[in-house]
């Protein structure tokens, strides 16, 4: 039977700790114990347990903390206006 999404995360709050400390011949051991008990992917398991408790900031009061994937939102205007973009769409058609 496969843990819930609270558990999992539970599971990752303790061991993301020891897997960030250890030394690579370590964090291998640690991350097969992981994905036999989580059922995640090496890949994505590993990736889990490097983010867990990061902080990333979104906005200059904002700061997010282990959710590496959130993004500051874009600082530039948009380059093209509407007339520009509807020439690009015509020559991406064509292209």
């Amino acid at each position: 039977m496969r843990l819930t999404m609270r558990e999992r995360k539970r599971v990752t709050a303790m061991i993301a700790p020891q897997y960030q400390r250890a030394q690579k011949m370590h964090k291998g051991i640690i991350l097969n114990e992981f994905t036999e008990l989580t059922g995640y992917t090496r890949c994505y398991a590993s990736y889990v347990l490097r983010a867990h408790g990061k902080r990333v900031r979104v906005s200059e009061d904002t700061i997010i903390e282990g959710d590496v994937r959130k993004r500051a939102n874009r600082k530039h205007k948009k380059t093209y206006g509407g007339n520009v973009k509807k020439a690009l769409i015509k020559i991406w058609g064509i292209i």
